[in-house]
């Protein structure tokens, strides 16, 4: 039975369809990754080496909705370094150090 499905295959038919498939896929596969890399959007890497010293408590005693949202403010001059009490002091002294190196 399953042999006579088999012959009934238009087999040059089923070829072009799975060709023009994988063609199209290639097409949209390389427009995803031009639109993905014309929209990337560029973070400040000063943001990842801040939050590296911070305590990660994302108490929110800064008045910012985690420790990453502080660093951001950090580096956007919208927050004090000062406003995160739960730092060590050695730590809030290379984030000073961070923020007026890069600025």
């Amino acid at each position: 039975m399953a042999t006579m499905l088999l012959a009934e295959i238009n087999w040059t038919t089923f070829g072009i369809t799975v060709a023009l498939m994988l063609g199209v896929s290639a097409v949209f596969g390389v427009l995803i990754l031009l639109t993905a890399k014309f929209f990337e959007v560029k973070k400040d890497a000063r943001i990842e080496r801040i939050l590296a010293l911070l305590p990660k408590a994302n108490c929110g005693g800064c008045g910012h909705a985690g420790c990453e949202d502080f660093a951001k403010a950090l580096t956007e001059g919208k927050a004090k370094i000062d406003d995160c009490r739960p730092s060590k002091k050695e730590a809030r002294a290379e984030i000073t150090d961070i923020l007026l190196k890069s600025d």
